[in-house]
């Protein structure tokens, strides 16, 4: 065959070069198309995490957004944005601000600003209030003067504890002797009142004012202060009763349970016993509740409510044992866990709420239930326990791995499949 012959069977040079490239092109797809169908009908046969991402369908990550000092930003940018430094997670956001994540998602912060203050306070001092008493022969009234200028017809507090670490004890002056007789038991002496309001001030350091209650749980421990700076009081009027020979005017009448005990036991014994604390912690909580709740029910709504005013819904949810960590710290004098015999009888005093008080509280509830935000609802998940935080970080980390991978995965699968 000559040279004409043979190429008189082919395209020209150019046609060729255009064929044998197309050729190509051809021969490559189906070696592509081989190869990744290989792959998928390999990774089904291995089963495990191949498998798992042919079949699965993700679980969609939350497509939600999170503001931060006015900075919003994507939850998963966010995730991906935490790492932890020295045992705190931190964020890096909006030209590198940096957001410390524990402590953002913990109500104590800012809840706990006034049990932080007082927690610095080393002790108290006591202050006399002098009140200069006069008595009217002709009105029949008693007049209790705090200077020239102001005087009042009703008796005025035997004292009071404020401004954190200060105690004020008043002292009842007359110059009548007669009408001093009847004011002695108003006075410290008598009365126990610094020993009273500087229970306030223990009860204060051991957590009172600290969050984690609900109102109703909060506004019994405030009661429950009372009744605990009443059984301080007394065991320091029953201390002097037995130094003054069993001298009955030192156990004053608010604590009048008391005489019946003293008829069949008239010298106690320093010591208390089991039966007798029982018995002395059970009266003070039934007179405070017969003769006092009404008094201070305003007061202590309105110190609850002071209280928890700051705090997110995280840190009005009810702790159990931290609630019980503060009343056995309240009741335990003179070496004795009195709260033993009462335990659990601050609820009475919540059943005793005005109906109109426990819608209050049940709407305060639920407007900061309302205004909850992504790190009131990771707080509250995790209880402000850095390590429960750890955990949550982790497994957001882990979630969102899993979900781009199963993603990149039914990429591919798509590609391959045409669907």
């Amino acid at each position: 065959m000559t040279k004409s012959d043979k190429t008189a069977n082919f395209p020209n040079k150019s046609k060729w070069k255009k064929e044998k490239s197309k050729f190509r092109k051809i021969r490559k797809k189906k070696l592509k198309n081989f190869s990744l169908s290989s792959l998928l009908l390999l990774s089904t046969s291995l089963g495990g995490t191949f498998y798992a991402m042919e079949t699965l369908t993700p679980e969609p990550f939350p497509q939600q957004y999170i503001n931060i000092n006015g900075t919003t930003i994507a939850y998963e940018d966010f995730i991906d944005a935490l790492k932890k430094e020295n045992g705190t997670w931190y964020a890096r956001y909006a030209s590198n601000k940096k957001l410390n994540f524990n402590r953002s998602t913990n109500y104590t912060i800012i809840g706990d600003e006034r049990h932080n203050q007082c927690q610095g306070i080393a002790g108290t001092k006591t202050v006399i209030d002098t009140i200069n008493v006069t008595y009217d022969k002709k009105s029949k009234n008693i007049y209790y003067h705090y200077n020239i200028r102001d005087s009042i017809t009703d008796l005025p507090s035997m004292g009071f504890f404020n401004n954190w670490d200060r105690i004020t004890v008043r002292y009842f002056q007359a110059e009548d002797e007669d009408l001093q007789n009847v004011l002695n038991v108003y006075n410290d002496k008598y009365n126990a009142t610094e020993e009273h309001e500087g229970q306030h001030f223990k009860n204060m350091k051991a957590g009172l004012l600290r969050c984690g209650q609900s109102y109703e749980t909060k506004f019994s421990e405030q009661c429950m202060d009372e009744v605990a700076a009443n059984l301080k009081q007394f065991l320091k009027q029953r201390q002097n009763y037995i130094e003054n020979r069993y001298n009955r005017d030192f156990i004053t009448e608010r604590f009048s349970f008391y005489y019946a005990w003293l008829d069949s036991n008239p010298q106690p014994s320093e010591k208390i016993s089991s039966e007798e604390a029982a018995f002395i912690i059970n009266s003070i909580f039934d007179s405070w509740k017969k003769e006092k709740f009404d008094i201070y029910l305003a007061g202590n709504v309105s110190r609850t409510r002071y209280t928890l005013s700051k705090i997110n819904y995280a840190g009005i949810i009810d702790h159990p044992q931290q609630h019980k960590e503060l009343m056995k710290a309240m009741f335990t004098q003179n070496g004795i866990n009195f709260y033993q015999y009462i335990e659990g009888r601050e609820q009475e005093f919540i059943e005793m709420l005005p109906n109109e008080t426990k819608q209050t509280f049940a709407e305060l509830t639920q407007k900061k239930k309302d205004a909850m935000n992504y790190f009131t609802s990771v707080d509250l998940a995790t209880d402000n326990d850095d390590s429960k935080k750890d955990a949550y970080v982790l497994a957001q980390k882990n979630n969102l791995k899993n979900y781009r991978m199963k993603q990149a995965w039914n990429s591919l699968k798509s590609k391959i499949t045409g669907k």
